[in-house]
């Protein structure tokens, strides 16, 4: 289907009469297991709220900018009360689960506005083929007439549909979730080391997330090249929602440099991917992005030879994020001054993190053990499924599956994944520290290890890289003997592209489909 934005409608702002409608929350403890008094009372304000503000303080002032398009506070609102409406008369009720499946990222900003203004759980650019079986949608919204959901209902959105939102963008009074901290967004884990879980997000979780980042983003426009469907994404476009600044989005990387440019952004948010794509694009084009006053990083580490290259090209002021989907940022570091691409930082000011023994008892700096972390935004177990919630989330602690180390500063360096260890005939290797190896090696772009096998079964360490026409394979097969002699891959594969999620994450299973040898 081809998009193009209805326009043509007036411009009027539908009056709602909002009167600071509120839902009030009475805080009984904080995660620290400090007491707070019972008649401390805190305001959760419904998301639809800021966009109603943002509306009436600033109606001409831009909301959402993609590559070709500029959708004010009032075009937007006007949108969501739309399709809220259709939606509603479709039938949806306030907690039911609803799927995107929009190839537009503005779209799908919009309808997920939209679902949350109708009390709706939502979860967002996901096909329902890859859905944990814990989460068991009532709706599909698609832009695919090819997709329907079988048990539910399927609702197919194109241009049309959202001219005919438009002109029905009446006053319609948004549904309340049960409470504050009802499950209202749905994200999916990264699935890297087995199949994805659902992380359950509250407007509770979503809102303090959201003042939380700010610590680490600082008031300024910024550019996030991630999906709306992972919870950094949905943190950055509430943050901008919030804050009035103007959410940007597109769909290639050559789409975010050029709104960089346009609209002088001061911030980038991307995975180490991501990063390496958009140097690429600025070194083929000779020009750096100038302006820029810092670039966050998360969902991977950034090697050195890419760092120095994000510093020549972008900026030096480079701020490296450790975080999950169940518990938001945990801790940060510059890797200019932290060279060790095996650091993750020191903990956020709302974060706890510790390194502990098989008993939980905390070890000493410097020694290894399991990590584990409590921060004031996490959930407090994966959506629907106790088996998972009671291996990672355990007395009030979650566990992400990490070792590591806490030095005497409070730096923390990881040793490795305790579910993404790669078994080569029952010899165990941690795969994190050979792509670190991989990514320093001279001419090569990405690069990660998998597990395949030969034909007659036996299982070998193999690396695919990303490398230009002219890389000298020979050559690396000699810098890796010197380097790694003993546990190095054996084999070398020259690819295209690395596999990863949205988050940036490597997909190894996926590499060790495609090369059964």
């Amino acid at each position: 289907m081809k998009w193009a934005w209805p326009f043509s409608f007036a411009n009027s702002l539908p009056v709602i009469g909002l009167s600071g409608r509120r839902v009030f929350l009475r805080i009984e403890e904080v995660s620290s297991g400090a007491r707070v008094p019972s008649a401390m009372l805190f305001c959760m304000p419904h998301l639809i709220d800021f966009l109603a503000f943002r509306a009436q303080l600033d109606p001409a002032g831009v909301a959402i900018q993609t590559p070709t398009t500029a959708l004010t506070w009032r075009r937007s609102f006007r949108l969501v009360l739309g399709v809220a409406k259709r939606l509603r008369a479709l039938g949806m009720q306030p907690g039911q689960v609803a799927i995107t499946a929009l190839r537009n990222p503005e779209v799908d900003w919009i309808v997920t506005l939209a679902l949350f203004h109708e009390a709706a759980v939502s979860c967002s650019n996901h096909s329902v083929d890859a859905l944990p079986p814990t989460v068991k949608p009532d709706w599909l919204i698609t832009d695919r007439a090819r997709e329907k959901l079988e048990a539910g209902h399927t609702v197919l959105i194109d241009s049309d549909w959202l001219s005919a939102a438009l002109a029905d963008s009446g006053p319609v009074e948004p549904r309340d979730y049960a409470s504050p901290d009802s499950v209202a967004r749905l994200v999916l884990t990264s699935g890297t080391t087995g199949r994805s879980k659902a992380v359950g997000l509250s407007i509770r979780h979503i809102l303090g997330r959201a003042d939380r980042g700010m610590v680490l983003r600082g008031a300024h426009t910024a550019v996030c090249t991630l999906g709306i469907g992972t919870a950094a994404a949905l943190n950055f476009a509430v943050t901008c929602l919030v804050t009035g600044a103007p959410y940007l989005v597109g769909k290639t990387l050559q789409d975010f440099l050029d709104m960089a440019r346009q609209h002088k952004v001061q911030g980038v948010m991307s995975t180490p991917a991501q990063l390496a794509g958009l140097v690429d694009l600025l070194e083929r084009d000779k020009e750096p992005l100038r302006g820029v006053d810092i670039v966050r990083s998360g969902g991977g580490s950034l090697s050195r030879a890419l760092v120095e290259r994000i510093g020549r090209n972008i900026t030096g002021n480079i701020l490296a994020l450790y975080g999950s989907t169940e518990t938001f940022g945990m801790c940060a570091f510059k890797p200019t001054v932290h060279t060790d691409p095996a650091t993750v930082g020191f903990a956020a000011p709302t974060s706890f993190v510790e390194v502990v023994d098989a008993n939980g008892k905390p070890l000493p700096a410097n020694e290894e053990g399991v990590v584990r972390v409590r921060t004031t935004d996490m959930v407090a177990g994966y959506y629907g499924d106790e088996a998972e919630t009671a291996r990672s989330f355990r007395d009030g602690w979650f566990y992400p599956g990490d070792r590591g180390a806490i030095d005497a500063n409070g730096c923390l360096t990881l040793a490795g994944r305790e579910g993404d260890m790669l078994n080569i005939g029952g010899v165990k290797i941690d795969p994190a520290p050979l792509d670190r190896l991989l990514a320093e090696a001279p001419g090569i772009k990405d690069a990660a290890v998998f597990v395949t096998t030969n034909k007659s079964g036996a299982e070998r360490l193999a690396a695919a890289i990303v490398a230009g026409p002219d890389f000298d394979l020979p050559a690396l097969r000699h810098w890796l003997a010197d380097k790694q002699p003993k546990n190095g891959p054996k084999i070398v594969l020259k690819v295209d592209a690395i596999p990863r999620n949205a988050m940036g994450k490597v997909m190894r299973r996926l590499l060790t489909e495609r090369f059964v040898r």
